[in-house]
């Protein structure tokens, strides 16, 4: 997925619900808490605490370039993967990067 498509995705949901990874191989639910520009990709880390989309349009929404790949860095691991869709829960007011 590429940041440009990410923040469409996003723009219209509300600005309190948070941002989350949920790794496909072991269904681990990580928060993503902090957001950088790495050259030519855009790295989301997880952490401690999770990001909120208002807190993510802030970092991101002015960019002049914003078509880049986004990638996960998982703090256990270490390792990029690739992000693919979004999954929404209404209820909790979460996102989940999958």
């Amino acid at each position: 997925m590429y940041l440009d498509d990410f923040l469409i995705l996003i723009s219209d949901l509300h600005p309190n619900f948070q941002f989350f990874y949920q790794n496909k191989k072991n269904s681990v639910i990580d928060p993503i808490s902090k957001v950088q520009i790495d050259g030519d990709r855009c790295l989301l880390y997880t952490g401690e605490n999770a990001k909120t989309i208002a807190q993510i349009n802030h970092l991101l929404g002015k960019l002049k370039s914003n078509h880049l790949p986004i990638y996960v860095c998982t703090k256990n691991t270490n390792e990029k993967s690739k992000i693919f869709g979004i999954k929404i829960n209404l209820v909790k007011g979460r996102v989940y990067i999958v």
